[in-house]
């Protein structure tokens, strides 16, 4: 029977799959799961995580299992069809590709798309549509000065007004969210969500009017109106491959926030990390999700353990992983790939050894 990676409420949650012999190495050496698949072909909406994570405990040494090889010399190169194949050579595991020919037209073929590091409406979603803004920039962009119709609320029906008189034509209108400091505090950037899609129609004496393509929310008065020229990075790509996050010496990696929650994130879940592309943080940095053994709290905010303020003397619990889909110069945009609890935003954040 075919293996798959299954899914489930959160995509990166990835099954114990039919038995393989995994060889017993030293703790340097690439270790593979036990019970893993011979074989695997690649199925749309698989992700490079998922199938790393599916043979190796740290799917960020993936160039070991899959570099090292001419067949997967780019993780981007790899697409839905293509049979992996888990081999030893010298006592050390490889994975092959192999691509899986199908009698169809070649336009179809040319249309596959390569398989991408995480989910790639989550991806794409942060890339191109949501996401931080610096906060001393907010001023610099028209808001939602009235509607068609007068009304503080805006239907797809209306057209909008914003005080803008200039070349662009293609808009995303945000709401504005929380606002995050970098640890010197002379930083600040301003959570955005998008609410809608618009462009413009006519100017007049420094009114620009804008006609709704796609609305996905709710408007109102004050609303953020962004050109999508700026707020889309194109620098930054949908695929990508998992590497270990960056030691970082002159601070803590640290949770500020989390996108779609206050207090406490799962996985799938957006968070937000005090570093960046200064940090040498780059698409793909991983770093594992970490507690105090004292730090675990039930719903009820009651601590499991002790509640001595002591120094704890036991080792720190790693609770998950995550992966940064998009960083800023001081700050990034983080998927949380597993959990195996709620993370708290006080979690310790540390760089994989390896």
């Amino acid at each position: 029977m075919k293996q798959r990676v299954m899914r489930s409420k959160w995509p990166f949650i990835l099954p114990i799959l039919s038995v393989f012999l995994c060889f017993s190495v030293d703790s340097d050496e690439l270790k593979i799961k036990p019970n893993v698949p011979k074989t695997y072909v690649v199925v749309t909406g698989d992700t490079l995580w998922e199938i790393s994570a599916l043979y190796l405990h740290s799917p960020w040494r993936w160039p070991e299992l899959w570099g090292q090889n001419q067949h997967i010399n780019n993780p981007h190169l790899i697409y839905p069809g293509d049979r992996l194949t888990l081999t030893w050579v010298n006592g050390k595991p490889r994975l092959t590709k192999k691509s899986v020919e199908k009698l169809s037209p070649r336009i179809r073929t040319s249309q596959k798309l390569a398989i991408s590091g995480a989910e790639r409406s989550t991806v794409t979603r942060y890339l191109e549509k949501e996401g931080l803004v610096e906060s001393s920039r907010l001023d610099t962009f028209p808001v939602v000065a009235g509607s068609s119709r007068g009304l503080d609320y805006v239907t797809d029906r209306d057209e909008l007004y914003i005080q803008y008189e200039g070349g662009e034509r293609d808009w995303g209108i945000y709401r504005v969210g929380k606002d995050y400091s970098s640890s010197d505090e002379l930083v600040e950037m301003t959570e955005i969500r998008l609410l809608a899609e618009a462009h413009t129609v006519e100017q007049i004496e420094g009114m620009t009017t804008l006609a709704i393509t796609s609305l996905k929310r709710e408007l109102k008065k004050g609303d953020l109106v962004i050109p999508f020229s700026v707020h889309q990075d194109m620098a930054l790509a949908a695929s990508f491959s998992p590497q270990p996050g960056p030691e970082i010496t002159s601070k803590s990696v640290q949770l500020l926030g989390s996108l779609n929650s206050l207090n406490y994130a799962v996985q799938g879940q957006t968070v937000v990390l005090n570093v960046g592309a200064l940090d040498s943080v780059k698409q793909g940095s991983t770093y594992l999700i970490k507690r105090r053994s004292e730090d675990f709290r039930f719903s009820s905010g009651e601590k499991g353990l002790t509640k001595s303020a002591e120094p704890s003397i036991f080792p720190n619990v790693e609770i998950g992983q995550l992966m940064v889909i998009r960083p800023y110069a001081h700050f990034s945009i983080a998927v949380i790939t597993t959990s195996t609890e709620p993370v708290s935003m006080m979690a310790l954040i540390e760089a994989p050894a390896g």
